[in-house]
């Protein structure tokens, strides 16, 4: 009998966080944003493979660093708030929202069949470099 009133005494102290079972594969509304809702719950651990790149995340955006250049990636979900502190820091080389959707540029030819392969060759949207050298 005590369970039940002990449960109901705490019930309104339970976070309202929601839970994502995925990482969303898309914008998400930002009328849908909630401060404490973890964007990222498949996290990947880098030193299962790497000792070159750290992942930290944070509920709506991660910050990637590769060691071996000591640079980092703020990469936030699209369609929610970006965290502007962590911009306004100055610590990170490149800040993008993820998932990216504009589209990928190649620099060279060679980079193509790897698109193909990857049924990803409509994303390709530039080609940085030499005009004359492209068929």
């Amino acid at each position: 009998m005590k369970l039940p009133i002990a449960t109901a005494l705490l019930l309104p102290f339970v976070s309202s966080q929601t839970v994502l079972e995925t990482n969303p594969q898309e914008c998400i509304d930002p009328a849908d944003y909630e401060a404490d809702t973890d964007f990222f719950p498949e996290k990947y651990i880098p030193h299962n493979t790497t000792d070159l790149l750290t992942v930290t995340y944070h509920n709506s955006y991660k910050i990637i660093t590769n060691t071996f250049q000591n640079k980092s990636y703020l990469l936030y979900q699209c369609g929610t708030e970006i965290p502007q502190n962590e911009v306004d820091s100055g610590d990170h080389h490149l800040v993008l929202s993820v998932p990216h959707t504009g589209g990928v540029a190649i620099t060279q030819t060679t980079q193509i069949p790897p698109m193909e392969m990857l049924a990803l060759r409509n994303e390709v949207s530039a080609t940085i470099g030499n005009p004359s050298l492209i068929s």
